[in-house]
């Protein structure tokens, strides 16, 4: 899903996460959750409102890429990375 909007252009990347979050799917938690690492902060803060808007189902996305991706700054709300390693 993510890949449909990524090479649109700001303007409608921005307008395209705006309504994944809207809609409030739980399909869109994976895109919203990749979406977290993209370079516009404000694209990264719809992402953020669009899994807020999920509840606890957009938690376990977000949880499953910290495991994988434990250094992103993004996805750790901008604190340093730590020694995260994914459970077998």
């Amino acid at each position: 899903m993510v890949e449909l909007f990524q090479g649109a252009g700001h303007k409608v990347q921005g307008e395209a996460v705006k309504a994944l979050g809207e809609i409030a799917d739980p399909r869109a938690a994976p895109a919203l959750v990749v979406t977290l690492e993209d370079e516009g902060f404000d694209i990264r803060w719809l992402a953020a409102e669009g899994l807020i808007a999920l509840g606890p189902v957009g938690l376990a996305p977000r949880l499953e890429a910290l495991a994988e991706k434990a250094n992103s700054v993004y996805l750790t709300g901008g604190r340093p990375p730590c020694d995260v390693r994914p459970v077998p």
